[in-house]
Parts: C-alpha cells; structure tokens; sequence
C-alpha cells in the first residue's frame, strides 16, 4: 500500500511538473557568433581585441588565438 502511495505521489508530481509551462508562450530562441580577429597586413590574430554588437547588448574580448564567442544572443540584426 504505501508503494501504492509513493508511486501515485511521484507520478502527479512529475505531472504537474509537466503541465507547469505556459504552452502558448514560445520557446526563448537564441544564437551564437563567433569568430577571429587577424590582423589585415599579417594575418596574425589579434589577442585582446574587444568584440561588442551594434545595438549594444553582448561584448566579449578576443582570446590568445584571436577567437571569441558571443552565446545566446537574440535573434536580429547587428551591424558591424
């Protein structure tokens, strides 16, 4: 009986666990950029430079390959 019970138990937790998110309300949708600073004449990466999205919303800064990686920014347009 008291299995009976636990197991009752957990099954209506994990339900209304379940059934907690708003299903009209759309995933949360992000993206990545990433990339390399070089230097132009070189070719040489650029360690240190700062990366940051035109509107402002994300900055990184390039690492000792000249690589960053901006996550989950959202959709839209960003000028360089």
């Amino acid at each position: 009986m008291r299995d009976t019970i636990l197991f009752c138990l957990s099954f209506t937790i994990l339900l209304l666990g379940s059934c907690s998110k708003n299903p009209s309300e759309p995933e949360a949708v992000t993206g990545t950029i990433t990339g390399t600073v070089t230097n132009s004449e070189t070719n040489e990466p650029v360690t240190g430079a700062s990366i940051t999205t035109q509107p402002v919303t994300s900055s990184k800064i390039t690492d000792a390959t000249g690589s960053f990686v901006i996550a989950e920014i959202n959709p839209g347009a960003y000028n360089d």
